[in-house]
């Protein structure tokens, strides 16, 4: 089956800032390379392309597509200046644009994260473009300069419901340059019919699979395109799986890498809490916090109430005044009192950071007298309400001090008040309760553990 290639523009380059024009036209145009008038694989072997400022010999893709319809790449690009160039810009957009069996398409919310190249760069984003500027601007470079490029790239959310596909720019056609002695390795993450892998080459719109060549072995698709692509000419595969080929159970759950939460300054991707209740009814509490931040920050507040209210299912409430003490971050941070709350602001006031970032925080919270005159009870906020952005991959684990009734355990997540309890799983072991919550918390959601204890299991 064919495919009408569309404009996925994933590998888009120019060239950036050029200088020191007044050395010989000849030496620009490489005089020491055998112009041919014959057909050749080789751009700047090739004497119609010698009035390019630059031209691409060999463009190498190695891929290994992921469960979780994400992407890891390793791009080899070898590249022959003719003029004197500070480098390249690599720009990926980061809207995924998929055509669908029937005609329709589908535009996803991409990410790039990882990226690294084996020269001078750094990144940026803008215009909905993530560009990776390659090369030095004090100093420029001629003839042939090779670029490894690794990024990985998440295709976001799967659009189909009855089908998954692999839809993918190989080449984009926003290249402004000939393109040469293209090859591509491409790893699936399981077995696959290869009778429904196409590819199509040339303009956008452009339905011809002439000149590729390839061969599968395995999971792994090798090949190559026997020809030059001119400027605005790219390369697509295109794969129709069953569905569920992909599993982006972790994509989903995984704030950073699920596109819909890609506008919050930050996110939490997992969150660990390991909790030991002593008998006089104190907790030393330990989280395990990684966020991810999508814009720069200086880090993140962890505010915790001093009041620690209980909404039982009979409807009764209680309030406690609680005490936090023993409170120590592997990161620069201060604490502070106020209106009730007390709150830990961590990281440096003097510089920013960006992406992946993992906080632990240890404190003693103190729950105070028991409310109960027939009971003990143990109610605790394992994630409070207070927080303001999407929290995924939530794990606990809270030991007892002594043996209790597992039958009177109970969890409940959601906003102030719910008892929703659903996609909490846990299980317990002696004195020790493991488990986890199989979804996103949205801003002012919370996970709360409650268990009633016999009366004087708390002394002291």
């Amino acid at each position: 089956m064919k495919r009408v290639m569309k404009g996925l523009s994933l590998f888009i380059a120019i060239v950036f800032s050029f200088a020191f024009l007044s050395i010989p036209s000849a030496r620009a145009f490489g005089e020491d390379l055998p112009f041919s008038d014959e057909i050749s694989k080789t751009p700047s072997e090739s004497y119609q392309y010698r009035t390019y400022d630059y031209v691409i010999d060999q463009y190498d893709i190695n891929m290994i597509v992921n469960e979780n319809n994400t992407l890891d790449i390793t791009e080899t690009i070898t590249a022959y200046f003719n003029e004197n160039m500070h480098g390249i810009i690599r720009m990926i957009p980061l809207t995924n644009e998929i055509q669908g069996v029937d005609g329709t398409t589908f535009e996803n919310q991409a990410k790039v994260t990882d990226a690294r190249v084996n020269h001078e760069y750094y990144t940026y984003e803008e215009d909905d473009l993530y560009k990776i500027q390659i090369g030095s601007m004090s100093r420029t470079v001629t003839g042939k300069q090779t670029y490894v490029i690794q990024y990985t790239y998440d295709l976001g959310k799967d659009p189909f419901q009855d089908a998954d596909e692999f839809y993918y720019s190989l080449i984009g056609n926003g290249w402004d340059t000939a393109i040469g002695n293209v090859t591509f390795t491409i790893t699936m993450p399981k077995a696959f019919d290869s009778s429904n892998l196409g590819f199509a080459a040339g303009e956008m719109g452009s339905t011809d699979d002439s000149n590729v060549k390839y061969q599968v072995r395995g999971n792994t698709i090798t090949g190559s395109y026997e020809g030059i692509f001119e400027p605005s000419e790219g390369l697509t595969i295109h794969l129709d799986l069953p569905e569920g080929y992909f599993t982006s159970t972790n994509s989903l759950l995984t704030p950073s890498k699920n596109y819909q939460y890609h506008a919050y300054d930050y996110v939490l991707d997992k969150y660990d809490i390991n909790m030991v209740v002593r008998e006089n009814n104190v907790l030393d509490v330990t989280e395990t916090i990684t966020a991810y931040f999508n814009k720069n920050k200086h880090g993140i507040f962890r505010t915790i109430p001093l009041t620690n209210e209980i909404q039982r299912l009979d409807g009764t409430t209680s309030k406690n005044r609680v005490q936090i003490s023993n409170v120590s971050v592997d990161h620069e941070y201060q604490v502070s009192k106020a209106q009730g709350i007390y709150k830990i602001q961590i990281g440096s006031a003097s510089r920013t950071v960006t992406g992946e970032q993992t906080y632990v925080i240890q404190y003693t919270y103190n729950l105070g007298k028991d409310p109960l005159q027939d009971a003990d009870e143990l109610y605790y906020n394992l994630i409070g309400n207070e927080w303001d952005t999407v929290i995924g991959n939530v794990t606990f684990t809270i030991t007892m001090p002594k043996e209790f009734d597992s039958s009177k355990l109970g969890f409940a997540k959601g906003l102030a008040g719910s008892s929703d309890s659903s996609n909490i799983t846990y299980q317990v072991h002696g004195n020790t309760i493991t488990g986890s919550y199989e979804g996103v918390l949205r801003p002012s959601e919370g996970l709360t553990v409650r268990t009633v204890l016999q009366e004087g299991n708390f002394v002291g």
